[in-house]
């Protein structure tokens, strides 16, 4: 984490603006219900390889790992 002394107090202040309008500072949350993960659970269950499920959806090889580690992969 990074300590707020490392922070300049423009942007400080200005994360304070934006929170004030309610937005949050940092990467969006990837959830189990995201479609992305979905849709990397519906590829594998197909045989798809990680890369090539990567590809499909617009991820990295990696991060197509966490995806498919987030939830069981049963799907509905």
């Amino acid at each position: 984490m990074v300590s707020s002394r490392m922070i300049s107090p423009v942007a400080v202040s200005g994360m304070a603006v934006a929170a004030a309008n309610g937005r949050k500072a940092g990467r969006r949350e990837v959830t189990a219900e995201s479609n992305a993960v979905k849709r990397a659970h519906e590829l594998r269950a197909l045989g798809l390889k990680p890369a090539d499920i990567g590809k499909m959806i617009g991820s990295s090889r990696a991060t197509v790992y966490r995806y498919l580690s987030m939830g069981s992969g049963e799907l509905a």
